[in-house]
């Protein structure tokens, strides 16, 4: 047994050190082998086969940027003022991913999303909390209490509605409020709502000013997004039976015309009395579930599409409904739909039972500790300190403890000073000094996690490295590489002395390229180019707003042409889109070079600077290579190359 227990001893240690094993080293630094492997399989992720070419290649490039980014650090760039803004912006545009609790918020976004799936006919009865009342919550209690009685007697909701509720459209609709979905209602009243069987009703609920009863009366599979147009015959709020009857009469006469032939767009324009929708031919914005009336949205689901409605009457006045057809709700939860719900969460009440799970979570992670204060006497003292007195207690003053969490002591005066700045700003209306404790508590600890998120959560860490080492990389590529070669013209020059006969012409023309932004403006200019090819300047200033010019020497291949175009000196080539995009290109050849003669430094330049670039850049990497001396692990290095990673 012994013998067993020290042999595995031992291949544990020999296992173990192979997580951190240097594959190299650069003066005092070190790369493991999981930090180069991790960043080839980021960079080579469809890679297949033989991987050694490519692990040697990243390889060189790996070592060179480790190299350039030490030296950035050495250089002390990241006290630069761009660096530390830029690090700062990256950091709060990530951050709120990271601090969401991720179990609570996927049983959200679970929910949520199969809630969305269909829609639910609801009805409703309301009771409100009178304000004029001695005890408004009680004489609401009573009421709803009575009309729930009568409910389980058996009496149909839409009488007990017309009864007990004070909705103001309830003596019209019997209590039915027309369709709702995910997010309709507010998170408590929807819970209530999803929890109810179809032909069921609700126990009372109370919310914030009311009671309530809820009746599913159907459901459905979601409608999701609806697109639609309208023709609508308005009559103004308190319209006598004149007015509504002609607006009828006047919907019965379009319906019959449009019956006959007549196009819906043409008639939405021209008799339409929704001014926002008629001059588009009626259509207008996409909505949801819930959004109108029960009516509209029933007409629009029993229409198919690009079929219009009979005319029906709302609230508004007499429509005419022309469904132009939906976006359905997806019923896979993929990536792209995870990212809409969370959104939607993110924007509702609901984002508060993640938050609340969230900071439990953190409360934990950060051995939060609350210090041995009497709560009952802190809580009284504080009431005092929000009604502007001067709190006096033996044992509990502004510097004593209050609680703690990692390396921060939080003292009853920070307490006390966030609840008056708190009560100040109306953070949180009504608050009693036992709901200012709560907020402080997790107002606190939230941002001692966030502001040291580098330190418990690995994820964040890493890609802020990344951003932060990526950003230095640019800073010292640009003082010592781009800027240099860019502003060292005798450098440049003389750079270009010694490498001229690199820089050789291949078959080449001089030549005008034109742009224009459609095919009538191409063909039109070309038409007038034919005329007088010289002139293409003036000819090209009546075309200013459709088209533009770029002249000079081009090689053949850099000028766009459509396939098989034979160049010859005067051709004005025929305009294509390179891009299928509607704007068109075509050349004027004026003279054409055979291949072979040097470039002139100004016909090089770009070139020039390229390559000028890439020797500073050696040159430089050189250098550091003497300052950061490059050792291999070679039996590491061999290993990798034999296993492809």
């Amino acid at each position: 047994m012994m013998r067993n227990g020290i042999i595995a001893f031992c291949w544990m240690l020999l296992i173990l050190p192979a997580k951190a094993q240097t594959l190299f080293s650069f003066g005092k630094n070190a790369v493991s082998r999981t930090e180069f492997i991790s960043n080839f399989l980021k960079n080579n992720s469809n890679l297949t086969g033989d991987k050694s070419a490519a692990l040697k290649e990243n390889l060189d490039l790996y070592i060179k940027y480790k190299l350039k980014v030490q030296a950035a650090y050495d250089y002390h760039y990241d006290t630069l003022a761009n660096q530390k803004e830029d690090l700062q912006a990256f950091r709060n545009q990530i951050e709120s991913k990271f601090l969401t609790e991720d179990k609570a918020m996927n049983a959200l976004v679970t929910e949520a999303f199969q809630r969305m799936q269909k829609d639910i006919r609801l009805s409703h009865i309301l009771i409100l909390f009178k304000k004029d009342a001695k005890d408004p919550e009680a004489n609401a209690l009573k009421s709803i209490n009575e009309a729930f009685a009568k409910l389980k007697t058996g009496v149909k909701f839409s009488d007990v509605a017309k009864m007990y509720s004070e909705d103001p459209g309830v003596k019209e609709n019997g209590g039915d409020i027309g369709y709702i979905t995910a997010f309709s209602l507010p998170y408590e009243m929807e819970n209530v709502v999803y929890a109810t069987a179809k032909g069921k009703y609700s126990t009372p609920f109370k919310s914030k000013n009311a009671y309530h009863i809820f009746y599913v009366a159907e459901e459905r599979k979601a409608l999701g997004t609806m697109k639609a147009a309208q023709i609508l015959l308005p009559f103004l709020q308190g319209a006598g039976d004149d007015q509504k009857q002609q607006a009828a009469q006047q919907a019965a006469s379009i319906y019959e015309r449009l019956n006959k032939g007549e196009i819906f767009e043409n008639m939405a324009r021209t008799y339409s009395g929704d001014m926002q929708t008629a001059q588009s031919g009626g259509v207008f914005n996409d909505f949801g579930v819930g959004r109108f009336e029960p009516i509209f949205e029933n007409t629009f689901a029993q229409l198919k599409d690009n079929e219009y409605s009979k005319p029906f009457q709302t609230s508004f006045g007499w429509h005419i409904l022309k469904r132009l057809g939906n976006i359905p709700v997806k019923n896979v939860l993929d990536a792209e739909m995870t990212d809409q719900v969370k959104n939607l969460i993110n924007k509702d009440a609901r984002k508060q039972k993640a938050t609340d799970a969230f900071i439990q979570s953190i409360l934990k992670t950060c051995n939060y500790k609350e210090a041995p204060v009497q709560k009952n006497v802190l809580l009284e003292l504080t009431g005092k300190v929000l009604n502007g007195e001067k709190p006096e207690h033996k044992l509990i003053k502004e510097n004593t403890l209050l609680h703690s969490f990692a390396n921060q002591k939080i003292t009853v005066g920070n307490f006390w000073q966030f609840a008056k700045d708190a009560k100040t700003t109306g953070s949180f209306p009504n608050a009693t000094p036992e709901i200012y404790l709560k907020e402080y508590v997790k107002a606190t600890v939230y941002e001692y996690y966030k502001s040291h998120l580098e330190q418990y959560n690995p994820e964040f860490k890493q890609q802020i490295k990344e951003f932060k080492d990526g950003n230095l990389l640019f800073e010292a590529m640009e003082r010592n590489v781009w800027n240099k070669s860019s502003l060292d013209t005798e450098g440049l020059e003389a750079f270009y002395k010694i490498n001229a006969k690199k820089y050789i012409w291949e078959k080449s023309a001089d030549a005008v390229i034109f742009s224009t932004i459609d095919n009538n403006s191409a063909i039109n200019l070309a038409a007038k180019l034919k005329e007088n090819p010289k002139n293409w300047r003036d000819i090209l200033i009546p075309f200013e707003n459709t088209a533009q010019a770029d002249s000079g020497r081009f090689e053949l291949g850099n000028i766009p042409v459509a396939e098989r175009t034979a160049f010859s000196n005067g051709l004005i080539t025929l305009p294509f889109s390179p891009n299928n995009d509607g704007n068109m290109v075509f050349a004027h050849i004026i003279k054409i070079y055979e291949a072979g003669a040097v470039k002139t430094f100004t016909d090089a330049r770009g070139l020039v600077i390229n390559d000028y670039q890439q020797k500073l850049e050696q040159e430089w990497i050189n250098t550091l290579k003497k300052k950061y001396p490059v050792k291999m692990n070679d039996a590491v290095w061999k290993d990798i190359l034999m296993k492809g990673r």
